[in-house]
Formats: C-alpha cells, sequence, structure tokens
C-alpha cells in the first residue's frame, strides 16, 4: 500500500488526499490520530483479495490533505470539528463516487467522523451514493461516549486536556515525538519490544513530523473541548442533532478489552443508537487500542465477514472474540 499512488481531490472545503486500491464494492477507511493511512494496509490487502476498492484518505489535516475551509462572509479559516471534517469526506464521496453502494470503516478520530458521514449521508434522501454498512473501532458513538463517561475515563482522556495547552505541539516535537510513543505504549497491550517493532508507529512518527500535521492533528481534540474553538466550527446544534440520533443502519462497533484510550465500558448499550437485526457490539478480548495491527488476521476476519454480511449469529451482546 505505501508505494501505490496518492491521488488528491479538491472540495469547496479543500483538497484530500487518498489511496484507491482495488476494484469492487467501495469500501472507505478513516485513520484516527496518532496514525495516517497506513495503519490499514493489512486489511486493505484482505478486503481487495475478497473482491472490494479500499479508498483510503489522509484525514484533513494530514498529508497533502488540508483542513476544511469554513466560510464566514468574506472570511474563510480551517477548522477541525466532527461535521466539518465530516462534510468535507461527504463532498468527496458524493463527487468521487456517485451511484455507488460502500461500506465504511473508522478507527479512532476516523469512527467520529465515519458516524458524522453516515448521518449527513441517512439525512440526505438525494444523496449521490448509500452507504451499506458501518464499522465504528476503538471510538464508540459519541452519545454513548458521554453517557458513560467515568472518572476513570477522564484519567484517560488526560492526553485530551494536554493538547488544548498554548505550544504543545513544539514541545512534543522538540522531544522527538516521544509523547506520540508514550501515548501508543498506554493504550495497547504490548511489550516495549512488540512497540518497537512495530512498523507503523515509524510511519505514523514520520507523517506526524510533516510540517503542521502534529498541530493539525491536535486541531480535532481543540475543536471538540475549547469552546473558544468549538464556536468557530461548524454548527455544534447541527452536529449534536445528527449524532444523538437513532438510525436504523446495520454497525459493526468494536472494541479492544485492554484499550486503554477508550475503555471497553464506553461502548455499552451503544447498539441502540443503530437499531438493526444485523447490529453488534465485538469488545476483542486482550487487545487494545491498535488491535488490527496487534493481530490483524482476527481483527480483519471479523471486519470482513461484517460488511460481506457473514456476521455470526447469536454471539450474544455484546460478544466477546
Amino acid at each position: 500500500m505505501k508505494n501505490s499512488t496518492i491521488h488528491k481531490s479538491e472540495t469547496s472545503l479543500g483538497t484530500l488526499a487518498y489511496y484507491d486500491i482495488g476494484k469492487g464494492q467501495p469500501v472507505v477507511l478513516l485513520h484516527g490520530f496518532p496514525d495516517n493511512p497506513l495503519t490499514f494496509t493489512h486489511l486493505v490487502k484482505v478486503l481487495n483479495q475478497e473482491g472490494f476498492r479500499c479508498i483510503v484518505p489522509y484525514m484533513p489535516g494530514y498529508g497533502d490533505s488540508s483542513l476544511p475551509l469554513k466560510k464566514d462572509g468574506l472570511f474563510k479559516s480551517a477548522e477541525a470539528s466532527m461535521l466539518g471534517i465530516g462534510k468535507m469526506i461527504n463532498e468527496f464521496l458524493s463527487d468521487f463516487l456517485p451511484d455507488e453502494r460502500i461500506h465504511i470503516i473508522g478507527h479512532d478520530w476516523g469512527s467520529l467522523v465515519a458516524q458524522v458521514v453516515v448521518a449527513l449521508n441517512d439525512e440526505n434522501s438525494q444523496a449521490s451514493y448509500q452507504i451499506d454498512r458501518s464499522v465504528f473501532y476503538a471510538v464508540p458513538p459519541i452519545a454513548y461516549f458521554f453517557r458513560n463517561t467515568s472518572f476513570k475515563q477522564l484519567v484517560r482522556s488526560r492526553y485530551m486536556y494536554y493538547f488544548q495547552g498554548f505550544g504543545v505541539a513544539q514541545t512534543i516535537r522538540k522531544q522527538n515525538l516521544a509523547y506520540i510513543k508514550e501515548l501508543w505504549q498506554r493504550w495497547s497491550p504490548w511489550t516495549p519490544e512488540e512497540l518497537e517493532q512495530q512498523i507503523q508507529l515509524k510511519e505514523t512518527l514520520s507523517t506526524l513530523s510533516e510540517e503542521g500535521c502534529l498541530e493539525n492533528g491536535m486541531a480535532y481534540y481543540r475543536f471538540l473541548l475549547n469552546p473558544f474553538y468549538t464556536i468557530q466550527g461548524s454548527s455544534i446544534i447541527q452536529q449534536s442533532k445528527l449524532l444523538f440520533k437513532k438510525r436504523s443502519r446495520p454497525c459493526l462497533l468494536l472494541t479492544g478489552e485492554k484499550d486503554e484510550c477508550i475503555g471497553a465500558e464506553m461502548f455499552n448499550g451503544s447498539e441502540a443508537l443503530y437499531p438493526h437485526e444485523d447490529t453488534q457490539l465485538i469488545v476483542l478480548k486482550n487487545l487494545g487500542h491498535f488491535a488490527h495491527l496487534e493481530d490483524p488476521d482476527s481483527v480483519n476476519a471479523i471486519i470482513t465477514d461484517f460488511i460481506q454480511v457473514r456476521v455470526q449469529q447469536n454471539l450474544g451482546s455484546p460478544a466477546s472474540v
């Protein structure tokens, strides 16, 4: 995947860089932070072998993808709200995949943005593309994140508050991105030796070393939590209405039992937001935030089975594998 061509598409909100690999029904894969599209290398290979075409963007603000521009009268400013980023991805898909039925997979921040894209698609009866199946992985539906938040989760999320500080990106960069390595180590149960062998961590550090990329990735958290930024982003009211509404769409919710970024308990009850007979929550035993890198064969099989409508029935709710 790394040596595949990186394409670029111009939307009204900015530029989106992406990989387009394989042929067949499109599957859109959205990465999170701190990460980049190459995190899906193993999964893309499996999906291609199963006859799917994979569209894998650099999320807005990463690589050659720009943050979306918000117009306010004569002025334009970059923003990183969930809704703003979701609208940019939605416009890209509308123009790039007209008349297609697609699947969408999101990990970490990609999960939140995928939730927005699904909502925008569901609300638009005239949408040029249709989403069949969704996979929200490592971050639950935002409504249940707020509902299930605990003191333990607030402690896990301390990195989000750290990112609100002035000059934090410069500090992290001066320390050779050691804090990013610390997050990867904390969030998944691998040993220091196993982490050191993770090629994807090296790819991620390379991406975040690019000018402005770390700041852009951290901006997602500022537009999520900091009122000064939140009021500058796309409508928080519209965003909330989109994300808190039940939608009868088949959805696979995936979380690692040992995820120390977003605890597995944060997914409790979240199936209710996507009432459909094929919707299910699976807790991945002994795996963490980067489960698709820790045990790619098992995780990729679960995802591929779901979008191929081969999900095992009667696994229980939630299931554990």
